[in-house]
Parts: structure tokens; C-alpha cells; sequence
């Protein structure tokens, strides 16, 4: 059994880095079988390399602690009770609980603003990056929703009677959140703007899924993104999708000041190189403060940087443990 699992993992290991050895060869967009135009970087305005989490594009948020996050406790533990497993979606408890202890980083830190996710789906990530917000955090949304004649590569099948059934069933209304139908391709900053959204401290890609789109999202996610801010994309390392892995590596190719500093479980997390260390000591240090080994974060090396994965030593740890390790953004809600 041993022996069979090391050669499962060798076999992945070597599909990954197969991808990362053809992207420089530029022949991703034929491994991924791409019908899309391919773009220069993106259909929008210019972008410059090198300018991602510089947010020239939105008014900063002014940081007015306390943080208030959006929902309780209880009824955070409602939805992982329930919402988590009967709502249709995809998401690693392990993702879900790290994109909690980085909201929680950040608020830490002084930073806030908007958040939002490209790709949502039924809004089984959505919700949660929204439970974790300020009150004040405004959240954006964007999918495909009825528009399937564009899901080029069925990826995903959006609803948008569903989604936004959740989003009122956990009290995110439309004073504080905008849900857009569109292609990702078509998407303009101009478009949130006219929103007052502020600039964004974490934005969650799981859209399309081939190499120009996923491209595409991760360049105009970042223009949008604050000094300090996350993207999370899905889907990295699922080898039915490896348009999304050879998006990511053509991006950091181009954009060298951007790193990755966390690996989950169908996830990762990327800053800009600058906060890469940051990220990586407070996820450390927010495990070492809990006390016990309810989980392990581990060090790897991936292009060049550090990185934490998150190694739970329990087989399924409990919703009590899960918002009991949360802590700091919980500990005083009623």
C-alpha cells in the first residue's frame, strides 16, 4: 500500500512539473487543448509586469479597528454543519481554514478592503471569504451563472438564483456586495468603480479553466489588489484542468515580484514577494499559539519561495476545533 501511494505521488509530481517545463517552452496552449484567441497578457487596459498589489486603480479603505466580522460564531458553525456538505461546490477544509488564519493575518496587519471571487459557483468559498470579512469589507462576485454558451471548457455551472438564495440566507445584502453575470474575459475595473469598491486585500480565482482565461483573471485580479493582498487560485494541481497551472506559470513568468506562500489542498495562495515572509512567519506563529498539534504547517520550495502546507494531523478535525483554531477574528464575537 505504501509503495503504491509513493508511486501515485511521483506520478503527480512528475505531471506538474512536466507543465512547468512546457510552459517555458510555450506549449501549453496546445497541451490544454485552448480554443480561446490568445492575448497578449489581457484584454484589458495595458498592464505593466511588476506593478501587481500596487492598486492604482481603487481608493484605499481607511483600517477603523476593532474588526467586526460579518457573521457569528454560531452562525459560522451553521454553515459548516451544514451549508458545507449539502451545498454543491468543491472545497478542501483545509483551504477554507487558511483562507480564515490569512483574513485573520491581515486584519492584524491593518489591511483591509474589498474581496471577491471569480467563479462562484453555488458560493461554497464565497461565503466563508465573506463570513470572514469586516463589516465593512464590500464583497464582489463574478460568473458565468446562465451564460454556459461561453463556459468554453465546462468548467463549473454557475446559478444565480442559488447563489444569491446563500448570500441572503447568510445576511449579505446589496447595499454591501455586487454580483455580476459576465465573462471574466469582458470584465473592466471601471465596471467596480462605479461600484465604490475600495482596493482589495483578497480575491479567490476558480473561473474558467483553460490557459488564456485562467491568464487573464489572475492579471486583472491583480491590478485590482492591495500592497499585502492574496489571490487564491483553485485548481492548481488537478491534472483534468492543466490549462490552470500553465495560466499560473506564464503569469509568474511575467510577473516577477508576485510568489506563492501557500500550498493547500486544491489551492494556492499567492502575494507579492515582498509579503511572502510575512505570511509564511504569522502562519507559523498562529499554529505555534494554539498549543497543540491539531495541524502541521510544513515548508516546501516552489518556484524559488518558501511555502506552508497545511497537514492535518487529525483524520477530520471537528466543527468545534475548526472555530476554536480560528481564534483571532472569532474569539469575540456574539
Amino acid at each position: 500500500m505504501k509503495s503504491a501511494s509513493m508511486l501515485l505521488c511521483s506520478v503527480v509530481l512528475l505531471i506538474v512539473w512536466s507543465i512547468v517545463f512546457l510552459s517555458y517552452l510555450d506549449l501549453t496552449g496546445f497541451i490544454c487543448m485552448d480554443t480561446t484567441p490568445n492575448p497578449e497578457v489581457t484584454t484589458h487596459t495595458p498592464y505593466e509586469p511588476g506593478t501587481c498589489g500596487t492598486n492604482t486603480d481603487f481608493p484605499r479603505q481607511i483600517y477603523n479597528p476593532p474588526v467586526k466580522p460579518r457573521f457569528s460564531t454560531k452562525t459560522l458553525s451553521d454553515f459548516l454543519s451544514h451549508s458545507f456538505h449539502e451545498w454543491e461546490g468543491w472545497l478542501g477544509r483545509e483551504d477554507m481554514f487558511a483562507m480564515g488564519l490569512v483574513t485573520t493575518i491581515q486584519h492584524r496587519m491593518g489591511i483591509v478592503g474589498s474581496i471577491g471571487e471569480i467563479g462562484v459557483h453555488h458560493g461554497k468559498f464565497a461565503i466563508p471569504i465573506a463570513m470572514f470579512a469586516d463589516k465593512s469589507e464590500k464583497f464582489w462576485a463574478a460568473d458565468l451563472f446562465d451564460m454556459q454558451e461561453e463556459n468554453i471548457d465546462g468548467s463549473g455551472k454557475g446559478d444565480k438564483d442559488v447563489f444569491m438564495t446563500h448570500l441572503k440566507e447568510y445576511g449579505v445584502g446589496s447595499d454591501d456586495s455586487y454580483v455580476q453575470s459576465i465573462n471574466s474575459m469582458n470584465l473592466e475595473t471601471k465596471q467596480l468603480k462605479e461600484q465604490s469598491f475600495h482596493g482589495f486585500r483578497l480575491i479567490s480565482i476558480d473561473g474558467g479553466h483553460t490557459h488564456n482565461i485562467t491568464l487573464n483573471d489572475l492579471v486583472f485580479a491583480c491590478r485590482m489588489l492591495l500592497p499585502g493582498g492574496v489571490l487564491i487560485l483553485d485548481d492548481f494541481v488537478n491534472t483534468g484542468w492543466l490549462g490552470v497551472a500553465s495560466g499560473l506559470f506564464s503569469f509568474l513568468n511575467q510577473e516577477k515580484k508576485v510568489g506563492v506562500f501557500f500550498w493547500g489542498t486544491n489551492k494556492i495562495f499567492l502575494t507579492s514577494s515582498d509579503s511572502i515572509d510575512m505570511y509564511v512567519k504569522e502562519l507559523e506563529l498562529l499554529g505555534l499559539c494554539m498549543g497543540e498539534r491539531t495541524f502541521v504547517l510544513r515548508y516546501r520550495k516552489i518556484f524559488n519561495d518558501r511555502v506552508c502546507t497545511l497537514d492535518c494531523c487529525q483524520e477530520r478535525m471537528d466543527d468545534t476545533m475548526f472555530l476554536r483554531l480560528l481564534g483571532g477574528n472569532l474569539t469575540n464575537l456574539s
